[in-house]
């Protein structure tokens, strides 16, 4: 349940990519800047008037709650535990594919390789789309064979792949985040609730992600004529 609290949250805002720490999970240096004189961090960031109670039942083992304008953790359950992230995966696949510049109008086809065992099938195999249709299906639907096949596209084995999503893991202090594959299927797909919202924030500071992790649906022809519509696997947004 937290990270769609955190995926809404996170997703309506602009926020800078800095990371810092002290209770701030983004960088406020903007906000600060425009402080007048005087005004105090509480005066711009919510506070709970009764700190025991969140006013939510959440029944994750681990959580956390950010203000979306200040970048302040407003509240959090186990931030620092290492938890299974699963499709939250496809984050920072989708990052890193955007990271080799690719031609989202490139025509593309789903071969067998990147079919998933008990996936469902969006697109038929052979039928030709775009890439930026393959993308919009991995980030709106989580649609696992889209996400092989924009893996596919960038000319990497899927090893070779999952060791960029990690470099790129590094790189950003995502410390206690590791990739095993770029679907989020494996048990190996690890991260913290906090490095979860920094990923979520890095992801948020892409306008094209941004964007299209706001659709509640997403509906396209394929360059053989079908008519081809999916539904946001975010509840929140439905």
């Amino acid at each position: 349940m937290f990270l769609k609290i955190l995926l809404t949250i996170l997703f309506a805002s602009q926020l800078s990519p800095a990371l810092n720490t002290g209770g701030q999970i983004l960088g406020w240096q903007t906000a600060i800047q425009e402080q007048r004189a005087g005004d105090s961090l509480i005066s711009q960031t919510p506070q709970r008037i009764n700190k025991n109670n969140l006013g939510l039942k959440i029944s994750a083992k681990s959580a956390l709650i950010i203000d979306k304008n200040s970048g302040q953790i407003l509240w959090s359950k186990n931030p620092d535990e290492k938890r299974s992230i699963a499709s939250i995966t496809k984050l920072m696949t989708v990052l890193v594919f955007l990271s080799t510049t690719p031609d989202l109008k490139k025509e593309i086809a789903l071969t067998a390789d990147d079919i998933t065992s008990g996936s469902k099938l969006n697109v038929f195999l052979g039928e030709k789309i775009h890439l930026e249709n393959l993308l919009n299906l991995a980030l709106v639907n989580s649609d696992n064979n889209a996400t092989l096949a924009l893996v596919r596209a960038t000319g990497f084995s899927e090893q070779e792949f999952v060791k960029k999503m990690n470099d790129a893991a590094k790189k950003n202090n995502l410390n206690q985040t590791f990739f095993s594959d770029p679907i989020g299927l494996a048990n190996g797909n690890v991260s913290t609730a906090i490095e979860t919202a920094r990923l979520l924030a890095l992801a948020s500071n892409n306008e094209l992600i941004k964007k299209i992790l706001a659709q509640k649906n997403y509906s396209f022809t394929s360059l053989s004529g079908r008519a081809h519509s999916v539904k946001s696997t975010n509840s929140l947004l439905n």
